[in-house]
């Protein structure tokens, strides 16, 4: 039953994504014949953005569908976290078995971290050189882009533990705090033992609750979201632009798929003794959210973000 699902589930996938294609591509081609006001009607009607002054008298059917989706994804991230990590830690009695757990967890990481580095800037540079990127132009139609301020790497750490629980549970943009956070309830039930039931019970329940919630977006909103996302693209940016976008991309999966299959094998194999294709299996519906929830944070192609360092299986909640 499962297995039929999933199944489904990626039948609709792909055709929404060759849908959304297929009309996107006949839209971006009729575009240049139509009269300003016919696509000014269309414009309105399917893909103005209508958070901006010019959208005031627009309907944006597809922006609406597309931003309502990812809303609701990064609406789940923070509690999904939050929870998830709480009734990890709080199930490990052996608080050194916590400890050695999150030193693995850091060294993965900075090792990951600096293999992806290396990796990316080396592919980067090939790509460069054989010209396979052409300068990408926004027009006003999209979102204007904020540069982030360059800080100090320390200042990582003193963000890491927040002044205001409530403020860090309450931004997308504060995740390493909210699991400080959830870190320290899970050690504090787990020190307290038998003593703490109720709130115990009430987080596993909040966390099957958000994972519900996220079955839900991925296996039932999100070929709706995909098709409206990949025609809007295409009817805005047009097919030149966007096979700019769609180089980057291509080159990114391919670069993602080499390192998935020979650096997480490795390390998965190495730091956990067990199978890692089957962990990999069991990750899928991490990396969707993860991925789904990202994509729309820019319109122009940016380089991809470091991987995360694998779980140990002790802490691993099965889906």
């Amino acid at each position: 039953m499962v297995e039929k699902k999933r199944k489904r589930f990626v039948k609709r996938m792909v055709t929404a994504l060759i849908l959304g294609v297929i009309l996107g591509i006949v839209i971006s081609l009729l575009k240049p014949s139509m009269s300003p006001a016919t696509w000014d009607i269309l414009n309105k009607i399917f893909f103005q953005d209508i958070t901006v002054s010019e959208g005031r008298n627009a309907i944006g059917l597809f922006y609406i569908i597309q931003t309502v989706f990812t809303n609701a994804l990064k609406l789940a991230i923070v509690p999904m976290v939050f929870f998830s990590i709480i009734m990890s830690v709080c199930g490990m009695n052996d608080m050194r078995k916590l400890g050695r757990i999150a030193g693995k967890t850091i060294i993965t990481f900075v090792l990951f971290y600096l293999v992806a580095c290396f990796f990316a800037a080396v592919v980067s540079e090939l790509v460069i050189n054989m010209g396979l990127y052409r300068e990408f132009v926004v027009d006003s139609l999209a979102a204007d882009v904020t540069e982030a301020e360059t800080s100090n790497i320390l200042v990582t750490i003193v963000n890491a533990v927040p002044d205001n629980m409530i403020s860090a549970l309450s931004s997308n943009n504060k995740m390493l705090a909210v699991i400080t956070c959830s870190v320290i309830i899970g050690v504090s039930i787990a020190a307290m033992e038998d003593k703490i039931k109720v709130f115990k019970v009430f987080c596993d329940e909040c966390s099957q609750i958000v994972q519900k919630f996220l079955d839900f977006l991925i296996i039932v909103c999100s070929p709706f979201s995909v098709f409206c996302m990949i025609t809007r693209t295409f009817a805005i940016y047009g097919i030149d632009q966007v096979s700019n976008i769609f180089s980057y991309i291509l080159v990114t999966i391919i670069v993602l798929i080499i390192y998935l299959l020979v650096a997480y094998p490795i390390a998965i194999g190495a730091t956990t003794r067990c199978n890692p294709f089957i962990f990999m299996k069991k990750m899928i519906k991490v990396a969707i959210i993860a991925l789904r929830a990202a994509e729309d944070l820019a319109p122009s192609p940016r380089p991809p973000p470091p991987p995360l360092p694998p779980p140990c299986p002790s802490t691993v909640r099965p889906a």
